[in-house]
């Protein structure tokens, strides 16, 4: 069985014709690109949690779609945290959002996504974000 996952994040994508574009942000507190997550608290479900993070940490509205993408894994403080990924389909940017001082959001491609994150453990699953759309 595999592990409750303790957070939750969204890769946020807009589609304009046959072009799709992947939203990444900044990590607060270096300026290494990631993609919006959060601790899923008590109450809130994995996508609850993911369109949340996704409204506080890149000012973007929208709707999860279809299942979970999958997990990944990293460590913060010594702890080893699970992260349940979602697609989420972005309905409205904000110009103004609660952490816009402390992050930067950019629309890329999907090749440029995979290659931004290309250290980081989400990676893996923005691939799949980008197969699972080019079906669509």
């Amino acid at each position: 069985m595999a592990p409750r996952p303790q957070q939750a994040a969204a890769i946020p994508f807009r589609r304009s014709g046959d072009t799709v574009s992947l939203c990444l942000i900044t990590a607060a507190a270096s300026n290494a690109w990631s993609i919006p997550k959060g601790t899923i608290e008590r109450g809130m479900s994995p996508s609850e949690t993911a369109v949340q993070e996704t409204w506080e940490e890149a000012g973007l509205r929208g709707h999860i779609v279809g299942a979970p993408l999958g997990t990944f894994d990293y460590e913060k403080g010594g702890v080893l945290l699970t992260v349940e990924v979602y697609l989420l389909e972005v309905e409205s940017e904000a110009k103004h959002w609660d952490e816009q001082a402390v992050r930067r959001r950019r629309w890329v491609s999907a090749s440029d996504a995979v290659r931004m994150l290309e250290t980081h453990p989400a990676r893996a699953l923005v691939e799949v974000a980008c197969k699972r759309l080019a079906r669509e």
